[in-house]
């Protein structure tokens, strides 16, 4: 999978990210823009996609909350499902009727800790606001935390692996070493 971490916000003026973020390819823009998990977590699925060459629709499914994506109906429910983090992923948690989170899977760590790239919802939208896009570092047991604090009350529900995620990386090709011709050329006339 080709894979490029993101630790910055989306930026509506940059022509190869606008529109898998501030476009109506993404179900949730304009309605449920950024600062809001689902329209974020919706772009960087959308993104991921592209740089991997895959179609990624999802039609005939509720655009609901995140703490419902990979349910029957809705985001995501036709995705391999699993506890385990890799980089891509969707990490889905749910809370008790409230509307639950999703968040990227940027790096997973040795020890099974892993940090995702995020966003809140929030109104007024302000870019500036820490809800736009934020960094979440997650312990293995999937406990979320903030610049260093717990956050949320949230329940880890499982991971979604969408299709991306199982393109092995490309590998560099080896260029062949062309056999030196003029050397040798040049070796042979200056024998004879």
């Amino acid at each position: 999978m080709i894979f490029i971490k993101r630790t910055e916000a989306p930026v509506s003026t940059n022509e190869s990210e606008a529109p898998f973020y501030f476009s109506t390819i993404n179900p949730y823009y304009p309605d449920y823009q950024m600062p809001n998990c689902t329209c974020y977590a919706f772009g960087r699925i959308l993104e991921l996609a592209s740089l991997n060459n895959i179609n990624i629709r999802e039609y005939n499914v509720a655009y609901g909350n995140g703490g419902r994506w990979g349910d029957s109906g809705y985001i995501g429910n036709t995705y391999e499902k699993g506890d385990s983090p890799k980089v891509g992923a969707i990490a889905v948690w749910e809370e008790l009727g409230e509307a639950g989170h999703v968040a990227i899977v940027e790096e997973v760590h040795d020890d099974g800790s892993y940090q995702c790239s995020n966003s809140g919802y929030y109104r007024p939208i302000d870019t500036t606001d820490w809800h736009y896009f934020f960094m979440t570092d997650v312990t293995k047991d999937n406990v979320i935390y903030r610049n260093g604090n717990e956050w949320s009350n949230y329940r880890f529900k499982y991971f979604l692996y969408p299709p991306y995620i199982d393109i092995p990386t490309p590998t560099p090709k080896k260029k062949k070493k062309k056999f030196p011709w003029v050397l040798y050329a040049n070796k042979f006339r200056n024998r004879y």
